[in-house]
């Protein structure tokens, strides 16, 4: 219910890069449905997914209470760590894709040979565009704490990291090709960049355990 009451706000907000671009260039305001049916279905989309975030601290807060009596002392200590980053690196990774991203690629796809092609985009293909890239930068973001994770498992150490990074460049290229939506170099690079930045950070996340295991 609270979904499908801030529907149409969150709507708009995602709508907003798009229309902006296209008030720039000839006036309009709005985006186009060529369906009867696509807008309804597009609004109940979005208020699902506004319903369905508002509910995941409840539902978090829910797993954790069933898996903490099986862990001991030290092993909560990390949960009530991991919880709360995982979910600050999600907000991370999406507030990068919505301010620098989604601009950039909208302004390069709308723009691509518009002397001869008008590119006119209707809801149903651009409210899952945006959301879909929002989601996948938020949890390519998370890739620290994964580090951090199979570190604690002692399943990977910080120097087999470092000493693999060349792969792991070559790697993060493929994943901001897969995220990216266009195929131009430019954008690809936003997403590359951040991507090799993190690969470093999980480096030295990864080493806290190691370290504190080793008693280096």
């Amino acid at each position: 219910m609270v979904g499908f009451a801030l529907g149409e706000t969150i709507l708009t907000w995602m709508l907003a890069p798009y229309v902006n671009l296209l008030s720039k260039d000839g006036g309009v305001t709005t985006i186009e449905a060529i369906g009867p049916t696509e807008p309804v279905s597009i609004y109940l989309q979005i208020s699902l997914g506004i319903g369905v975030a508002l509910a995941l601290p409840y539902i978090t807060a829910e797993i954790i209470g069933f898996i903490l009596p099986g862990l001991k002392p030290n092993e909560k200590r990390w949960v009530w760590l991991i919880v709360p980053s995982a979910f600050l690196l999600f907000l991370a990774g999406a507030g990068f894709a919505w301010w620098l991203l989604i601009p950039t690629a909208v302004q390069f796809l709308q723009s691509f040979l518009s002397n001869i092609i008008t590119s006119r985009w209707t809801a149903r293909e651009y409210v899952p565009f945006v959301v879909q890239l929002t989601f996948w930068l938020g949890m390519a973001f998370e890739m620290p704490l994964v580090a951090f994770f199979l570190a604690s498992l002692r399943l990977l150490t910080p120097k087999a990291m470092l000493k693999q990074w060349r792969i792991a460049v070559v790697l993060c290229a493929v994943i901001a090709a897969m995220i990216t939506p266009t195929i131009d170099p430019v954008n690809m690079t936003l997403v590359w960049v951040p991507l090799i930045v993190l690969y470093f950070f999980s480096v030295l996340l990864a080493s806290i355990p190691y370290l504190a295991r080793t008693g280096e």
